[in-house]
């Protein structure tokens, strides 16, 4: 499943929106 992939896209998305 591909959903997964994107969950963890998700997380390191997040992750540099924080680091701003």
């Amino acid at each position: 499943m591909e959903v997964a992939a994107d969950q963890e896209k998700l997380e390191l998305s997040n992750v540099e929106i924080m680091q701003e």
